[in-house]
């Protein structure tokens, strides 16, 4: 964080580390570094404090939904040129489905 950064960040940073500073001395440990985080992590995250006082660290991470009867989805080229369909919203027929094979349905 560089001084490229906004002043308001900047500023709640020099506010937790003269926080974490006084805390630190006022608990009775001796030694006290501070280092930046590293920007190693791919997503993002953030704590959460209950009502009860509790914090928790939330960290985001993909989800693979699938029911119990399905397995990996995989495709090959062929099948996913074929699997392609055009919808017609109409006006007489409501929503007609064309795809490239010629195959229409209503």
């Amino acid at each position: 964080m560089g001084i490229g950064s906004p002043y308001d960040i900047r500023n709640r940073v020099m506010d937790d580390l003269i926080k974490a500073y006084s805390s630190t001395f006022a608990s009775g440990i001796k030694r006290f570094t501070m280092r930046p985080i590293s920007h190693t992590l791919g997503h993002d995250s953030h704590f959460v404090m209950n009502r009860l006082g509790e914090f928790y660290l939330c960290i985001p991470r993909p989800l693979e939904l699938r029911t119990k009867n399905q397995g990996p989805f995989i495709v090959n080229e062929e099948q996913r040129r074929t699997r392609l369909i055009s919808l017609d919203p109409g006006v007489r027929t409501f929503m007609t489905c064309y795809s490239p094979d010629g195959y229409t349905a209503s």
